[in-house]
C-alpha cells in the first residue's frame, strides 16, 4: 500500500493543503499492517498540518520526522522512503503555512509556529503519537535539519544510542562530513532522556543535517542510514 498522496508530497515546494476539513482515516485493517492519517486545515494561515502513523507489528525499529513539512523540508520524505522500502514503523508530523513555498527565505515563520523541541514533544498533543509510544523499539532514528552557519559539518549525530550512533557514523562518514555530539555542551546533542527519539528506542539517534546538504542528498542519506536498520 502506497503512502497517501499528502505524504508523498511532503517537502515539495508546490504542496499546500487547501481543504478546510479535518479527516481521520485508518487504512490497512489486517493485523500485519496499520496506517493512520490525520490531516487538518482551516482558514487560519498556520493551521495546516499532517500527522502520519505507520506501524508494522514485526518491525523492531522506528523512524521519526517530528518537524516535517515547511519546518525541516525533506525530513518527512526521508522517513517515508525508509519506512516504505524496509517496512519500518514511522511517525511524521508536518506543519505548513499557507502561501509559503518552504524556500530558505520562508521557513522561519512556520518553524517558529509549529516547532516543539524534541525533548518537549508531548504525546498527548498529537493524534497518533501515543499509539507509537506504547510500543517498544530496539532502534529509533529521528531526522532533522539545521541552518546554523557556525556548524562546520554536513551532519551532526546526537542521542543516547551509542552503539547505533557508531554504526550510523561509520556508514555516513564514507560520503559526508559527520560530527558526533559527545556531551550536553555540544550543539544538537539530543541527550535528554525525554527526547522523542530516546523515549522510543533502546538505541536512539538524532540525525541533524545541514539544509543545503539535505536539499540535494536527502534520498542518499536516508538510504545510507537504512543500511544499519
Amino acid at each position: 500500500m502506497d503512502f497517501p498522496e499528502e505524504l508523498q508530497q511532503l517537502g515539495r515546494q508546490d504542496y499546500m493543503p487547501r481543504s478546510e476539513e479535518t479527516i481521520s482515516v485508518e487504512l490497512g485493517r489486517n493485523p500485519e499492517f496499520l496506517e493512520k492519517t490525520f490531516f487538518s486545515s482551516s482558514s487560519e494561515e498556520y493551521e495546516s498540518h499532517l500527522e502520519i502513523c505507520r506501524h508494522y507489528p514485526n518491525s523492531d525499529n522506528l523512524i521519526l520526522a517530528p518537524h516535517a513539512g515547511h519546518m525541516e523540508k525533506n525530513t518527512g520524505k526521508q522517513t517515508c522512503h525508509i519506512s516504505e522500502d524496509s517496512e519500518v514503523s514511522a511517525w511524521i508530523f508536518a506543519g505548513f503555512k499557507d502561501g509559503l513555498d518552504a524556500s530558505k527565505d520562508s521557513w522561519q515563520e512556520t518553524w517558529d509556529y509549529w516547532h516543539d523541541a524534541s525533548h518537549l514533544i508531548d504525546p498527548q498533543d498529537y493524534e497518533f503519537l501515543p499509539h507509537i509510544e506504547t510500543r517498544s523499539h530496539l532502534k529509533a532514528v529521528s531526522f532533522h535539519c539545521f541552518r546554523n552557519e557556525d556548524v562546520s559539518a554536513d551532519i551532526v549525530l546526537g542521542g543516547r544510542g551509542e552503539y547505533l550512533k557508531d554504526e550510523i557514523n561509520e556508514v555516513l562518514s564514507e560520503e559526508y562530513d559527520v560530527k558526533v555530539a559527545e556531551s550536553r555542551g555540544s550543539r544538537y546533542h539530543g541527550l535528554s532522556p525525554s527526547n522523542i527519539v530516546n523515549r522510543n528506542g533502546s538505541q536512539g539517534v538524532q540525525i541533524e543535517q545541514d539544509w543545503k546538504v539535505l536539499e540535494k542528498e536527502w534520498k542518499d542519506i536516508a538510504e545510507t542510514v537504512e543500511r544499519v536498520l
